[in-house]
């Protein structure tokens, strides 16, 4: 049963994209650009998303848990959309064990940079500890693990730990 709940939050680690953090680089996620007025050449601030992360991450399981695969899809990183395609996501997602996630707790948020796994790039993200219970084959199995969330045009999104799966999947 240990090899079960391993292969479970393999997957869940594998579609939410828990990242490591990573030391401090040069490029940070993109900016919105600035719709003050023609002669503001300043761009703006990366809006705050409406939601907090843990919310962000909660509904972002839900869609997983659903099987909303291009739900799941428009909510990661664009620099990681650049890498593979909402088919090679697909593929990739359809060749891991589907499991019901039963509950997700939140217990703790806090800022952190981290890099974007298949990228060069860095970004400030806040990190998301959350207590997650899924049920597989009947029987409810829970673990603990944190997540990354980076604010981009005032939305979260969330990354994919190892892009390679879906870059290299063929259906």
């Amino acid at each position: 049963m240990r090899r079960a709940a391993a292969l479970v939050f393999g997957v869940l680690l594998f579609l939410t994209g828990c990242a490591s953090s990573g030391e401090a680089g040069t490029a940070d996620t993109p900016q919105a650009p600035s719709t003050v007025g023609a002669e503001d050449s300043a761009p703006e601030p990366n809006p705050e998303p409406d939601e907090t992360a843990g919310d962000a991450l909660k509904r972002q399981l839900q869609f997983l848990s659903d099987g909303q695969t291009s739900r799941v899809y428009d909510e990661l990183h664009p620099e990681q959309q650049k890498l593979f395609t909402l088919d090679q996501y697909r593929c990739a997602r359809d060749k891991k064990s589907g499991v019901d996630i039963v509950g997700v707790e939140i217990i703790d948020e806090y800022p952190e940079r981290i890099p974007i796994p298949g990228t060069s790039l860095q970004a400030d993200s806040t990190a998301v500890t959350a207590k997650i219970t899924v049920t597989l084959l009947g029987e409810e199995q829970s673990d603990t693990d944190t997540f990354h969330e980076i604010a981009v045009d005032g939305k979260w999104k969330f990354t994919v730990s190892d892009p390679s799966e879906s870059i290299d999947c063929v259906s």
